[in-house]
């Protein structure tokens, strides 16, 4: 399959002189990666949406394809890379964000509004000559994006829809410590925590990394650790099956070369006990994802650990929030003072399993 040429995107008198390129498979996309981060880069796009973690991704997976639209001179003004994935209904597809897996955010990726309008028109003519009775679920996508309002105008059949919101904590004026930010009982579950383990002897050691050979050295214990913990919760795992265990150590790899995430470990007298991989992603640090040993759970080690990843935060003048990634239960939470509103749009029949 190759990539297709440009063409015109329509007769639309809005659309203006644009043209559309389809480029369909990995190692076509790879030869775009530098122009897509680049337009992410400029959208201010999460890493969730950007080069590096889609196409880690998609290794293994659905290969993706991608809608770019180009400007008269060809420069890249607004791009969505795709992939179609299993309908709730069997033998239903549904065409969705490549990198939105296990509900990350996605992300329009225009330049401005006419750009993301242009965007709209190309996909929504695109998808009838490419799949039969196609559907789509785009999302989560933050609601108050500024690209929102011109793609579905040129996309007028979606519907947008509230999704649930991802929880974060926001830095507020004067509040410089974790425990600020901690409800009465979670600030005891970290007192008694802390007693159990002076008075069982035993010593807490939290380190952070950015380094990828130590990531990577990590990575064995890190995989163990995510594994178990979802086995323990009498539950399958992501990492159970190989797409999402080559889809998990890809972007952890792909990640740390580009010096993205932070991973902070706890250990109990040099064991592992609890571990958190974190993603500094512009003034937002984002932690994708956190697990505890169950054999320590007397000691609260995960969220000893995630205190420490909130402190660590508060400790950086530029960083302004920490989000937790996906919808969350807050009651699960170490904490949380805010929300980031999150729709999702949708038009065809059917949603994604």
């Amino acid at each position: 399959m190759t990539a297709g040429p440009l063409v015109a995107a329509s007769t639309d008198l809005l659309a203006g002189n644009t043209g559309v390129q389809i480029v369909a498979g990995l190692d076509r996309l790879g030869a775009h990666r530098g122009e897509l981060e680049a337009l992410a880069q400029r959208c201010g796009a999460p890493v969730t949406a950007r080069g590096t973690w889609i196409l880690s991704g998609a290794a293994s997976g659905p290969q993706p394809w991608a809608v770019l639209v180009r400007d008269p001179s060809g420069f890249l003004r607004a791009g969505a890379v795709l992939v179609e994935v299993d309908g709730v209904e069997r033998g239903t597809r549904i065409v969705t964000f490549a990198g939105s897996d296990l509900g990350h955010r996605g992300a329009i990726l225009a330049d401005d509004r006419l750009w993301a309008r242009r965007l709209g028109i190309a996909l929504s003519r695109t998808l009838p000559a490419r799949t039969s009775g196609w559907a789509v679920e785009l999302g989560p996508i933050d609601a108050d994006a500024a690209t929102l309002t011109g793609f579905t105008a040129g996309f007028p059949q979606l519907v947008k829809m509230a999704a649930d919101p991802i929880p974060m904590i926001r830095r507020e004026l004067g509040l410089d410590q974790a425990l600020d930010y901690l409800a009465p009982a979670m600030r005891r579950t970290l007192r008694k925590a802390t007693n159990r383990l002076a008075n069982d002897a035993y010593s807490l050691d939290i380190q952070f990394t950015r380094s990828h050979s130590e990531i990577r050295a990590l990575m064995p214990e890190l995989e163990q650790s995510h594994r178990n913990r979802d086995h323990d919760r009498g539950r399958s795992s992501d990492l159970d099956e190989h797409d999402g265990l080559h889809t998990w150590r890809s972007r952890l790899t792909d990640l740390s070369l580009d010096g993205l995430i932070e991973v902070a470990t706890a250990r109990i007298d040099g064991a592992l006990a609890a571990h958190v991989v974190g993603v500094r992603d512009g003034a937002t640090y984002r932690v994708l994802e956190g697990h505890y040993v169950t054999a320590w759970g007397r000691y609260a080690p995960g969220r000893l650990l995630e205190a420490a990843v909130v402190q660590r935060m508060l400790d950086e003048p530029d960083m302004v929030a920490l989000d937790w990634m996906t919808s969350v239960a807050p009651e699960s939470l170490l904490a949380t003072n805010a929300i980031a509103p999150m729709v999702v749009l949708r038009a065809g029949i059917g949603r994604r399993a």
